[in-house]
């Protein structure tokens, strides 16, 4: 009786399912287990890099409209030129104490994407911590670029008509919130939206009420140096104010006050 033979290893279509398939299912279930560990630090990754794009990328285009070199972050705080601050600080819409023992004023275009920033990101946590703790003066102050955003001069007159009416921050909110693209109809629906009286709303803009406010709010920014939206100017109880551009995060203005308290 002969032995018997080994069977051949197997091959053909059959084996290859038999064999290297499963291993490669294998390596996909453990590399799809990976990714979903790794799903929730990779998206909010995704997301921050797409917000630092967005960022850059509107401040490449701000840039090159306008050829200023003010709105970089990295700008330091320097001294303001001599000017009457006392008119500055109590002169205009404010939020806060009148007798705060700081002041921000700040230069603004209601088109300018840098002024909107600071108005999602930074504001909110100022007035939070120190405009409603009493400790700070957060004054308004027009600063429109018509050349650059052709509404922002529209917006602007829009804001100070809502003020006739005591309604500018309600105004001056929804600008920065919904956008001024839509121009007059548009800031005509705010109007309608806070309760104001419309038609002497148009009355106003037609007027051109607002424009005197604009032009000495404009002249009052040259006069300390502020030449880029937004633009700030910390202004201590004692001591000399300080000027800069940029939408800086809270923890910077955090610093300036917390100096100024000193």
């Amino acid at each position: 009786m002969s032995a018997q033979r080994p069977r051949p290893a197997a091959s053909g279509p059959g084996a290859f399912a038999r064999t290297v398939l499963p291993l490669g299912v294998l390596a996909v279930a453990v590399l799809a287990g990976v990714l979903a560990v790794q799903q929730v630090g990779t998206a909010r990754a995704v997301r921050a890099i797409n917000m630092r794009v967005t960022g850059l990328a509107e401040r490449v285009d701000e840039l090159a409209r306008t050829g200023r070199t003010a709105l970089t972050d990295d700008a330091t705080p320097t001294e303001a030129p001599a000017a009457n601050t006392a008119a500055l600080a109590s002169d205009g819409p404010a939020l806060g104490s009148p007798s705060a023992p700081v002041t921000i004023v700040k230069y603004s275009d209601f088109e300018c994407p840098f002024c909107r920033r600071f108005f999602q990101q930074t504001l909110p946590a100022l007035r939070q911590r120190y405009v409603e703790g009493g400790q700070v003066r957060f004054v308004f102050r027009h600063l429109p670029s018509p050349g650059v955003h052709p509404n922002a001069l529209g917006a602007a007159a829009a804001a100070e008509c809502a003020g006739e009416q005591g309604e500018f921050w309600s105004m001056h909110d929804l600008l920065f919130e919904q956008g001024v693209s839509g121009g007059r109809a548009q800031y005509r629906d705010y109007a309608a939206e806070i309760g104001l009286d419309v038609d002497a709303f148009d009355s106003c803009l037609d007027d051109g009420t607002g424009n005197a406010r604009i032009a000495a709010d404009r002249a009052a920014a040259a006069s300390v140096g502020a030449r880029a939206t937004p633009s700030f100017m910390v202004i201590p109880r004692t001591g000399q104010p300080a000027v800069f551009a940029g939408a800086r995060p809270f923890e910077v203005f955090e610093q300036l006050i917390e100096a100024a308290l000193r």
